[in-house]
């Protein structure tokens, strides 16, 4: 991880040490527990969350968790979240409502759909003596990044706002979009809706670097990808 000029980390990829319904690598982290495996992590600062899974006797998941080192201080709290066909990773931390205090993004999902990447975020906060996602109308906020040819969905972080961004094509060649914005406030462990917006991005070719956000998540310089 490398911090940005806004303190902010950019994660440096790596490639995957397991795959979604595999068999899960054992930790070597004495931090964790003696059966923990499946394990990926993120370092901010002196902050590091690590996604983990404790294995069966087949080293298969069968409960995941989330372990966060802050200076002498750790958190290890259960993550409901992980199947057969999907495994949590830990993807960033990021300051998204600029108050000082990091956050933490964790892919929850995978989803399937014509073969194409598209998976799940939920972000992670420090409340008490645990870690908490984001909420809105008393469900975790699901932050979706990736897509198909004709449909795309990620995020941004706007001025201490979270913004969900959605594009899906209207014509043939795809080069008329309809994009859709929703522009949350972050207020502790709860995200309130403050705007909607529509409009349309025309734009020449398909290849076209403006449609690049509406597939990706970009925050704080953290910016990630399903691809």
């Amino acid at each position: 991880m490398t911090p940005s000029a806004s303190g902010s980390a950019v994660p440096t990829p790596t490639p995957p040490a397991f795959s979604n319904g595999g068999d899960c690598p054992a930790s070597s982290d004495p931090a964790l527990p003696s059966d923990a495996g499946c394990v990926t992590s993120v370092t901010v600062g002196e902050e590091q969350l690590s996604v983990y899974a404790l294995l069966n006797r087949a080293s298969r998941p069968r409960s995941w968790h989330l372990h966060l080192r802050s200076g002498e201080r750790e958190i290890d709290q259960r993550l409901h979240a992980g199947n057969d066909f999907s495994y949590p990773r830990a993807i960033g931390g990021s300051d998204v409502d600029l108050d000082g205090v990091g956050e933490w993004w964790v892919k929850v999902v995978d989803y399937t759909s014509h073969g194409a990447p598209w998976s799940g975020l939920n972000l992670f906060i420090r409340q008490g003596s645990g870690l908490v996602a984001l909420s809105f109308e008393g469900h975790p906020l699901a932050i979706n990044f990736g897509g198909i040819s004709r449909l795309g969905e990620g995020a941004a972080c706007r001025d201490g706002d979270l913004v969900l961004l959605r594009a899906e094509a209207i014509d043939r060649r795809n080069t008329q979009w309809t994009i859709s914005e929703r522009t949350f406030e972050v207020r502790g462990s709860r995200a309130h809706l403050l705007e909607r917006r529509q409009y349309v991005l025309v734009i020449e070719d398909y290849n076209d670097p403006l449609l690049d956000p509406y597939f990706r998540v970009d925050c704080q310089g953290v910016t990630f990808t399903p691809f």
